[in-house]
């Protein structure tokens, strides 16, 4: 499936529920715990130190978070899938390297033509068009309620 074709029929539905639970996180959480991927982008040596205070983990030297960093970089998850050892889709073997992104900031906006972008930022506003509200109701609310 093309990611247009995606995003119409499933990924629209995908960023709504996302939008949700993201509103509710920081209604109840304090803003200390939310981190991004911009942030671990640019500065990711000040952002593994502040999740690990979160975390309970006084100290964690340069050393170990650059191990951490050089095995939970893109290249390194993409070339474990590749080899086959990707446990959260096992159905695609070899082909779910294809499921990771470049891990650029801002490389999203390529995928999408104009019409998207103005709902995704409709959604992100939640403020969907009505289909969209009752799309994800259908397709996740009801699903999930009935346990199919």
């Amino acid at each position: 499936m093309s990611f247009t074709n995606y995003f119409k029929f499933i990924g629209v539905f995908k960023a709504y529920e996302m939008c949700l639970f993201n509103t509710r996180c920081k209604q109840n959480f304090d803003s200390d715990l939310f981190f991004s991927f911009e942030r671990f982008k640019s500065d990711f040596i000040n952002s593994v130190i502040d999740l690990c205070l979160i975390l309970g983990i006084p100290h964690i030297s340069k050393a170990e978070i650059l191990e951490i960093k050089e095995n939970t970089s893109l290249n390194k998850m993409k070339a474990i899938a590749k080899e086959g050892g990707n446990k959260y889709y096992p159905e695609l073997g070899r082909n779910s390297h294809k499921l990771f992104r470049k891990g650029n900031v801002g490389d999203w906006k390529q995928y999408f033509i104009d019409s998207d972008l103005k709902l995704i930022n409709r959604v992100i506003q939640l403020n969907p068009p009505l289909y969209v509200k009752i799309g994800y109701f259908l397709m996740f609310t009801l699903r999930r309620k009935f346990g199919l």
